[in-house]
């Protein structure tokens, strides 16, 4: 049976894999003679695959041996080297492609080191070479090896990620292909195509040091959301919109990196519908039940276990009282008016940090103390125990349709009418809006601690993001049918779409 030193010699000739196994199993299994040792330092120096030299070196630390030879190829202390088999190495994801084509993923070991100097000394198949800036960007010294044939340097970002990492392992499904230069940018990698198809997730497009430092180690992830009702390539120009109100305070986001990261795509982000939404019952339904009800809840679970700070903006104020009831309100939650005339977003509920949305919910204003609105509780039919419930803050009135609407057709006679305190209409998109759900709530309340009212029929004419804050406020447990209006369709041009209290049994 050939001896180690022959199997050593003849792999460093003919490099034949048959021979790489053999030998990794003798030092995997701690079975090479103690004659030949000098043979597993000659595969650290020689040896052209960097897995080989990586578990020779590993060997060499925990034995002890060859410690002086060894410091000076790697250019670090014996102390450093003779502690390294003492380490759990970090360990970053990254794919390589073969010279088929084929992708397949590849791990590089991460082991600590101490130094006065920058060092990040790359074990590869022909060179030890020390990427000192990956060190310095890294904010850690550190010895790399791989399990891998490699060759290129689209490694680097996984193990620049590794560094950055506050976690002591990354996401398990987390495969990363970049370049990274000196002053910290990142170069998108090569074969990507490829190197896609073997990986749950590739972090690939990150721009720079800063950006993935941010997506690995801040807690909170903003998701925008977006409710459109029209054409698609409409749709694509009010989410690049949004994704650049996240950025004015989160820089670092992008949707791609929320695809790269988390899987979640721009399609995951919006909840669409191509053309006019129907005039009719079923379809509002449809929507609510299969683009809202779990959209929030599965989103959050890619997520995990990270929170997210949502942004959310809508399109038809109606729809989002419910999407509002949907969404509840223990989260966190930017809510963005859409200015139609220049595609931007004004934030007008800021609902997170210390002004979360229980603040909707639990309140009590006095009537006499109402500085937005004004309130009005008329009961006309003491024994019907129906409300109806009428929300004029927007440009056109309701009130005289609604009411019509509401005693012939529902024979209703008792109503809660909402409106401006003043300047009817008109809603600045400077102020923060939460005094105004704040009051309709108390309002609404009020008007309930007064009455046992068996069912409540809303009716509103809003703007779109108070119709959002409005539904997150009353929620799903108040017995109230919600009547869009539709100003072309024939008589009644109300009609009931959906109700709150069984909102969540759509």
């Amino acid at each position: 049976m050939p001896r180690f030193r022959d199997r050593v010699d003849n792999y460093l000739k003919n490099s034949s894999s048959e021979a790489e196994n053999i030998i990794l199993q003798y030092i995997q299994q701690d079975r090479v003679p103690q004659e030949d040792e000098q043979w597993v330092y000659t595969l650290l120096e020689k040896a052209k695959n960097p897995n080989m030299k990586l578990n020779s070196l590993m060997w060499l630390s925990a034995k002890g041996k060859y410690l002086e030879q060894v410091s000076k190829l790697l250019e670090t202390s014996e102390t450093e080297i003779n502690s390294l088999s003492q380490q759990q190495p970090k360990i970053g994801i990254f794919p390589v492609v073969d010279n088929s084509g084929n992708a397949l993923l590849a791990r590089a070991f991460i082991y600590q080191l101490e130094s006065s100097e920058p060092k990040a000394i790359a074990i590869l198949g022909d060179k030890f070479e020390n990427y000192s800036y990956l060190a310095k960007l890294g904010k850690q010294n550190c010895i790399i090896g791989f399990d891998k044939n490699i060759t290129g340097n689209s490694w680097q970002l996984a193990v620049l990620a590794t560094l950055l990492s506050k976690k002591d392992t990354l996401f398990a499904n987390l495969a990363f292909s970049g370049i990274v230069l000196p002053n910290g940018e990142i170069i998108k990698a090569d074969e990507i195509e490829a190197k896609k198809r073997c990986c749950p997730h590739l972090v690939y497009r990150v721009k720079n040091c800063d950006q993935l430092d941010a997506w690995l180690n801040i807690e909170t992830i903003p998701i925008p959301i977006i409710q459109y009702q029209g054409e698609e390539n409409e749709l694509i120009r009010w989410q690049k919109a949004l994704e650049q109100k996240v950025q004015e305070n989160f820089s670092w986001f992008s949707y791609e990196l929320l695809e790269d990261f988390y899987g979640i795509t721009t399609n995951n982000l919006a909840i669409f519908g191509n053309g006019i939404l129907p005039f009719e019952k079923n379809a509002w339904q449809t929507l609510l039940k299969e683009q809202v009800k779990d959209k929030f809840n599965a989103l959050e679970d890619k997520i995990m276990p990270k929170k997210v700070l949502w942004f959310y903006s809508g399109q038809i104020s109606t729809l989002q009282i419910g999407i509002g009831a949907l969404f509840g309100f223990k989260r966190a939650v930017s809510i963005l008016q859409m200015e139609f005339s220049n595609t931007t977003y004004k934030e007008v509920f800021t609902l997170y940090g210390k002004e979360n949305a229980r603040q909707l919910k639990n309140v009590s204003f006095k009537k006499e103390d109402f500085q937005y609105i004004q309130s009005e509780l008329q009961i006309n039919d003491p024994q019907k125990n129906e409300l109806g419930f009428i929300i004029y803050l927007g440009s056109h009135n309701p009130i005289g349709e609604a009411k019509a609407f509401c005693q012939k057709n529902l024979q209703v006679n008792n109503f809660l009418i909402i409106k401006a305190k003043q300047d009817q209409g008109v809603m600045e998109t400077s102020q923060n809006w939460l005094p105004f759900v704040q009051e309709i709530n108390s309002a609404l309340n009020a008007a309930r601690e007064k009455n046992h009212w068996q069912r409540i029929h809303l009716f509103q004419t809003a703007p779109i993001a108070l119709c959002m804050a409005l539904g997150i406020a009353i929620g799903h447990f108040v017995p109230i049918d919600v009547y869009h209006y539709q100003f072309n369709a024939s008589e009644p041009k109300y009609r009931c779409m959906f109700s709150m209290d069984k909102i969540l049994s759509l």
